[in-house]
């Protein structure tokens, strides 16, 4: 194969690589900044918020009822959706203090849903489940 058509080749992946990788970054932006709580299975929580903050090619997830995250990008059949690991605060008070947890975030329109599979080794999992919209789509 001559080498211009080797070099032509390889432009070509190389180009399909970096527009893959802005739309992967495109759409962690989306998720970028502060979510309301808007509907829980765990209860009403009108002060519930989580915040999405990007570090070193990370998202990491804050709440401010006391957990954090790290979450990635993943690819779920036609769906981009954010997956990763967590744990609920060691200096809470009450059972969910320390916990360990498994996290998945899918933004569908303006709502975002959370699914939390909690890690308990010595019981069978709980899993939370959470809807989230922007403070400004009115919540």
């Amino acid at each position: 194969m001559p080498f211009y058509v080797k070099l032509l080749f390889s432009c070509l992946l190389f180009g399909i690589a970096l527009v893959n990788a802005g739309h992967a970054q495109d759409v962690g932006a989306d998720y970028l900044g502060p979510w309301k709580q808007v509907a829980s299975n765990a209860g009403r929580c009108d002060r519930c918020e989580i915040r999405f903050d990007s570090a070193s090619g990370q998202m990491i997830v804050t709440a401010n009822n006391g957990w954090t995250a790290r979450v990635g990008m993943v690819r779920n059949g036609r769906m981009t959706e954010l997956q990763g690991q967590g744990a609920w605060s060691s200096t809470l008070r009450g059972n969910l203090r320390g916990h360990r947890f498994d996290v998945t975030f899918r933004l569908v329109g303006d709502e975002l849903y959370l699914s939390m599979r909690m890690i308990d080794p010595t019981a069978k999992p709980r899993f939370v489940k959470g809807v989230f919209q922007r403070h400004w789509l009115g919540s």
